[in-house]
């Protein structure tokens, strides 16, 4: 694959660069399955991402994560768990990327 870029062309976008999706949290061997990070894997996931300094990156954020009780229970319409697991979880991730 090969990409070409014509220095003449009428392009209105500028390149932003190369980046990936990353889930604020780990996932089971499955890929189905979120789970919290382990000590080893945050800190291979750390060294990766500070090794790799991706120019964009888009984190996924499910309405689960913080629209439930520390129980599983659904939260009403309007409230909002930011403490869950889940969301302590991405908040950690989004705090990396701002290195």
């Amino acid at each position: 694959m090969s990409l070409r870029i014509y220095k003449h062309s009428n392009r209105q976008t500028p390149w932003e660069g190369f980046g990936y999706n990353q889930w604020g949290f780990a996932r089971e061997s499955d890929g189905n399955t979120f789970k919290p990070w382990s000590d080893d894997l945050w800190k291979t996931t750390t060294e990766r991402i500070l090794a790799i300094k991706p120019s964009l990156v888009r984190l996924p954020v499910i309405r689960d994560w913080f629209n439930k009780d520390d129980d599983g229970n659904n939260l009403p319409i309007g409230t909002y768990n930011w403490d869950s697991k889940y969301m302590q979880a991405y908040f950690k991730i989004m705090d990396l990327y701002k290195e």
